[in-house]
């Protein structure tokens, strides 16, 4: 896995996987998405390698992408760091 980022409308429940060739140029488009059942506890780090069991939900051809669920549990080798607190506005 190359390149990986949390969706925005539920953060840390999708992520968002890109599978480049050795010859490819960034940046490199997401190919699958696996939906979380819970959010991750923080943000995913970037540019390292998981391996997941999970169920395909749905494919689309053009673009190319895969939709898959499963829990956060079945993924190892992710890396998150912890968010920074939000500020309230005063």
């Amino acid at each position: 896995m190359e390149a990986l980022q949390a969706r925005k409308h539920r953060p840390g429940a999708e992520l968002s996987i890109a599978v480049p060739l050795p010859e490819s140029i960034p940046p490199f488009p997401a190919e699958i998405a696996i939906k979380l059942d819970k959010p991750l506890s923080g943000k995913p780090e970037l540019n390292g390698e998981i391996r997941w069991e999970a169920t395909a939900e749905a494919f689309t051809k053009n673009p190319f992408l895969l939709t898959m669920k499963t829990e956060a549990a079945r993924i190892q080798g992710l890396n998150v760091a912890p968010c920074s607190p939000v500020r309230k506005k005063q």
